[in-house]
């Protein structure tokens, strides 16, 4: 694809305490990147991605279930890839543990734009597992995108899953496969709680790929 202020957030923990927590995530992610990004040494089939994703909704009602105005801004900075920039602008629908949103998905890049509807569901199905699909029809030339992820909590503060991106279109297919670590930040963003994401996915046509997302949430 596909200036901020930090604020004071108040905590009866102790500064020191609070330290102690910071510092521990930030090993769990520094010791996650090393995972993955490691092994990158000696391939020559490789792209390295940087994802930058910002996801805002406005719900109509005050409980944060119901209708919402979605959107999505999706950035990606790669090697051996061309760039791209994405927007998706719809409406959604939240329950309790679950989320749909249908969107219209336009896409930027230098060998020229794409256009698609966009499909995404999102699920909780138990407290330790995360949940994303995703389906997006091509609408100026035939052709078809999928996204699914699935990740287990396994401590408080680190997820392990899998994914698989996959393009189908005429001729060969590309599909995509393979684990992630996710991390949320100890940080609190203009009301957003950041994640980072890192994934390796294995393809069958063209480079392999490593990317790290950063993900931010906001609920109005």
């Amino acid at each position: 694809m596909w200036c901020y202020w930090p604020l004071i957030v108040l905590s009866i923990d102790s500064p020191q305490t609070t330290v102690n927590r910071k510092g521990e995530v930030m090993k769990r992610l520094v010791l996650g990147l090393m995972f993955f990004l490691i092994p990158l040494v000696g391939w020559s089939q490789e792209s390295v991605q940087l994802k930058v994703v910002a996801h805002p909704r406005y719900f109509l009602e005050s409980e944060k279930q119901g209708v919402f105005l979605a959107g999505w801004s999706i950035t990606n900075t790669m090697s051996g890839i061309k760039d791209n920039t994405n927007i998706f602008l719809g409406i959604g629908y939240a329950g309790k543990n679950w989320a749909i949103e249908n969107m219209v998905w336009k896409q930027w890049n230098p060998t020229g734009n794409q256009f698609h509807l966009d499909f995404r569901f999102t699920a909780r199905p138990t407290s330790k597992i995360n949940l994303y699909l995703e389906g997006a029809p091509r609408l100026d030339k035939k052709g078809f995108y999928d996204f699914v992820i699935v990740e287990a909590r396994v401590i408080k503060s680190l997820s392990l899953g899998v994914e698989t991106e996959n393009i189908h279109r005429p001729g060969q297919d590309v599909i995509g496969f393979g684990p992630r670590v996710a991390i949320p930040l100890p940080l609190n963003i203009l009301g957003a709680k950041p994640s980072i994401a890192v994934s390796r996915q294995f393809r069958n046509v063209g480079p392999n790929i490593t990317r790290i997302y950063t993900t931010f949430h906001w609920n109005f």
